[in-house]
């Protein structure tokens, strides 16, 4: 895939040669005093990054854009992130890599699915100048995958084609697949069907079946909308030993009801695993006093305090009906556009030994506290607290910024981080964090 990214900068320099394309540079430079994290002022060390980020389009008729993320740091260049996009009148043509995203292409249900995260290097053509079909190819890491896409009439259908294997090689997987998708009323249908063409070798270890040449993977869903709030589904999957799908359900029915509306969004989703006769519940519930930010972002750390209004979440998991975690968020302007705070409690119980190595339910349970103070236009500070029963974790943290002149793009940021564990601990790591230094963003 090295030659992907090789033809994917030729490109970018020819195109910006010939058609006088508009070139757009931006990135960051951090430098960093930081210690070694074992005690403060151990290990003190200088620390720099420099990241690049490039963007370019065509001029005329915007055929072609690029754009891209590179980093210097420790005197070694790295290729971050990037995208190129070629545009005809007959086909879409993408490179993409590195942690970019493109999008998700795939069956109604993702039986046969290509993601839209690259994390080696992609490509994609897209092919839509045959009404009402369109064809989509698509290459990750020694996987082909084939995609013919058509909407007649109001109903979506295609058929779908997957070879993984490395190329030449005699035992690569072929799996072909269809699938629809039809609005009826309130009603949603959806359904995949998909084949894999097995081996002999594979034959006689999957099914165990001599004449078997074929492992089927399969999935319906049903949603009805009864209200423009409430929203139902019920949906099955399943897949015959040697179907090339990794994380496709050998054998699951999940139900589904969600209440949403401005304030309010309440939702249980019923999943039972037919195979292995285990259950999973998850209920989940979120109330907002405004729809400033979206149902998902209400506690995101770089989120809860752009909110204008409290906010409160709870989210249950059970596995066959004994509980997993509970988790309570809740976050909240405090004063005005200058304090937020925000606040976190999970439960989380698991199976234990006590002194006499009776089996025994051991209680877990975490707590934080976090808060977000505008002190001015130009200084924000951010302490935080964590506590976790299990090693006995505190973990103490404050952050600080400052900007310098009257923009926002040159900070100075200071991190003061103490995590203090117990002797016994397992799984924590106890470590003093204090790191200072400046970003220029340009």
């Amino acid at each position: 895939m090295k030659k992907v990214l090789v033809l994917s900068l030729v490109l970018v320099m020819a195109l910006a040669g010939t058609a006088f394309a508009g070139i757009n540079f931006g990135g960051e430079f951090t430098g960093e005093i930081k210690n070694g994290e074992t005690r403060f002022m151990s290990g003190v060390h200088v620390n720099s990054v420099l990241k690049i980020n490039i963007s370019a389009d065509g001029s005329e008729e915007n055929s072609w854009s690029f754009e891209g993320k590179a980093s210097l740091e420790d005197s070694e260049f790295k290729l971050g992130e990037y995208k190129l996009t070629l545009t005809d009148e007959y086909f879409d043509m993408y490179f993409w890599g590195n942690g970019k995203e493109l999008s998700d292409k795939g069956t109604t249900l993702s039986l046969i699915s290509a993601g839209k995260a690259a994390s080696g290097h992609r490509a994609r053509v897209v092919v839509d100048a045959i009404e009402p079909v369109t064809l989509t190819a698509d290459y990750d890491t020694n996987v082909l995958y084939v995609f013919a896409d058509a909407n007649i009439a109001g109903y979506d259908a295609g058929l779908a084609y997957k070879r993984s294997g490395k190329p030449g090689l005699e035992d690569a997987r072929n799996t072909v697949g269809v699938w629809g998708k039809a609005g009826i009323d309130m009603f949603t249908l959806q359904a995949d069907l998909g084949a894999t063409f097995l081996q002999k070798d594979e034959d006689a270890e999957g099914a165990g079946d001599d004449d078997k040449s074929l492992a089927f993977g399969y999935g319906a869903k049903v949603t009805a909308e009864v209200t423009d709030e409430v929203t139902v589904y019920a949906q099955y999957k399943g897949k015959q030993t040697g179907f090339d799908n990794d994380g496709w359900p050998v054998s699951e029915l999940e139900l589904n009801a969600t209440y949403d509306d401005s304030s309010l969004k309440v939702a249980g989703t019923f999943t039972q695993d037919l195979n292995a006769k285990s259950n999973k519940v998850k209920a989940e519930a979120y109330y907002r006093f405004s729809d400033t930010l979206g149902y998902g972002d209400l506690f995101k750390s770089d989120k809860y305090f752009t909110n204008t209004a409290p906010a409160v979440g709870l989210v249950a998991n059970l596995e066959d009906f004994s509980i997993k975690d509970v988790t309570l968020n809740v976050a909240s302007p405090v004063v005005e556009d200058m304090v937020w705070a925000r606040a976190m409690a999970k439960y989380a119980p698991e199976p234990g030994k006590d002194d006499e190595g009776k089996d025994v339910t051991v209680n877990h349970f975490e707590v934080g506290a976090y808060a977000h103070v505008k002190v001015t236009n130009k200084l924000t500070v951010e302490p935080s607290v964590e506590y976790k029963t299990k090693d006995s974790v505190i973990d103490l943290t404050g952050k600080a910024s400052y900007l310098i002149g009257s923009s926002e793009d040159v900070a100075l940021n200071l991190t003061v981080q103490k995590v203090m564990v117990a002797e016994d601990a397992e799984e924590a790591t106890a470590k003093e964090v204090l790191k200072a230094g400046v970003t220029v963003k340009f």
